[in-house]
């Protein structure tokens, strides 16, 4: 089984006996949290280099330029992290057979993108957004979006970003049907970036547009993509669903086996009926704990 499969149970004590396979996934998990890991970045950051030292050629890569000691040393190593996840994303998006493939990837490279993001790092913004231009089609919207705004917040690829946007409006991948289409005709027209008359004169402000914006984008938090085959359940298989969700959004749960209900501690995330709310649970509290459910079906008919 690959390790990026395994338990974090399983990891912890393979990491322990030295192996540095192991190490690399169990530091990727602490760095945010994933899958039952303790969020710890600073103790991921040292599996990490760990295992780079080990002769880890992605560990290597992941702390190259890093340096575990800078404040911002977590961010820059999840935005290498998502550079790889985009680089494999953009490989396999040439091969239709490798579907499956291509969207793992472009999932993870996403999430570890706005994890850096998240973690203050603007540059990850930037790679975001090019990312997605790479990608092109339906992902052309998100990059023109996210482009402006890098450019808005002063980046210091900000020039590359104008570059970008009037490669893209010149060439039809910027719509007038988008939320951002005027805002970018404006930014290039007054930046001096490219003549924009005929596109001003496409400008119809009675128009409706789309609800694509910045805030959108950012207003949900992307689920961690990876998954485990294992249950790290005591006392046997966990209500498989209900545990999938909680540890790939990172939340430590405890398994009722009898009533096949998971317990999550209000004290470690208080806001769990919010982040939950999509999935229809059932979710009660009880002496400092959330119980989670699933909600019983309504009977038709006698």
């Amino acid at each position: 089984m690959e390790t990026s499969k395994k338990t974090t149970k399983k990891l912890e004590a393979l990491a322990e006996g030295g192996d540095s396979a192991a190490k690399l996934e169990l530091g990727i998990r602490k760095l945010i949290g994933a899958l039952g890991a303790e969020k710890d970045p600073e103790e991921g950051l040292k599996l990490i280099s760990e295992a780079a030292r080990s002769g880890d050629a992605l560990a290597a890569r992941i702390m190259e330029g890093v340096s575990a000691s800078e404040e911002d040393a977590a961010s820059e190593a999840m935005r290498n992290l998502a550079s790889e996840y985009s680089s494999e994303a953009l490989d396999l998006d040439q091969n239709p057979a490798k579907r499956a493939e291509f969207l793992e990837s472009k999932s993870f490279a996403v999430f570890w993108y706005r994890s850096s993001i998240d973690g203050g790092n603007p540059e990850a913004l930037f790679d975001l957004a090019q990312f997605l231009y790479m990608l092109g089609g339906d992902d052309y919207e998100e990059a023109a979006v996210l482009l402006k705004y890098y450019w808005e917040i002063e980046g210091s690829r900000s020039d590359k970003a104008l570059d970008i946007l009037a490669q893209m409006l010149s060439r039809g991948w910027i719509k007038d049907s988008w939320n951002c289409y005027y805002d970018v005709v404006c930014l290039l027209r007054d930046s001096g970036s490219m003549d924009t008359a005929e596109f001003e004169l496409e400008y119809d402000p009675e128009a409706p547009v789309d609800d694509v914006t910045v805030d959108k984008i950012f207003e949900t938090f992307p689920e961690y993509p990876g998954k485990m085959k294992e249950s790290q359940a005591e006392g046997g298989a966990p209500n498989r669903r209900i545990w999938d969700v909680l540890l790939n959004l990172g939340i430590k749960a405890t398994y009722n086996r009898e009533s096949g209900s998971c317990k999550v501690r209000i004290r470690d995330c208080e806001d769990l009926p919010e982040r939950l709310e999509r999935y229809g649970y059932q979710i009660k509290e009880s002496r400092g704990y959330f119980i989670v459910k699933e909600k019983k079906s309504k009977r038709s008919g006698p």
